[in-house]
């Protein structure tokens, strides 16, 4: 099975909250999976974390202990390459649902996505507005249908 994983479901895999254990009891039971990112997750990941930092949520230590930990897994995933392919369809697709809420780095996650489509199986992302857009590109978002 391959799954796409925007950045925010890849940080579920790092840091406990809201629908990690729904995640993980998924890629527990689904084990022969490979999980596609798009090369953006890997400016994402790293914003997400220090948020956390900052909003007082993860100290600097532990921070460095998830760096680390992404760091090392990275070559476990496979990488949608960003280029000017990927920028021009983002660019359409803001244009398509700009005014639904898409907002620019998603939109290149989408046209990411979007670029292997014809390889995945599943897309999942924790944006509500993000998936209602996947679904209507026609992209499978549910853990539960599989």
């Amino acid at each position: 099975m391959n799954i796409f994983f925007d950045t925010s479901t890849l940080f579920k895999l790092y840091h406990k909250e809201a629908g990690t254990d729904i995640l993980l009891e998924f890629l527990d039971k689904t084990q022969n999976y490979n999980i596609y990112l798009s090369e953006l997750t890997l400016v994402e990941i790293y914003s997400a974390i220090l948020k956390k930092v900052r909003m007082g949520h993860l100290s600097k230590e532990e921070s460095q202990r998830f760096l680390a930990l992404i760091d090392r897994d990275i070559k476990e995933y496979l990488f949608v390459p960003l280029n000017l392919s990927i920028l021009h369809q983002s660019q359409q697709l803001i244009l398509d649902y700009g005014l639904k809420g898409l907002r620019s780095l998603d939109a290149i996650q989408l046209a990411s996505a979007i670029t292997v489509k014809s390889s995945i199986d599943l897309v999942l992302t924790g944006d509500n507005t993000l998936k209602s857009i996947f679904i209507a590109e026609q992209f499978n978002c549910d853990i539960d249908a599989l």
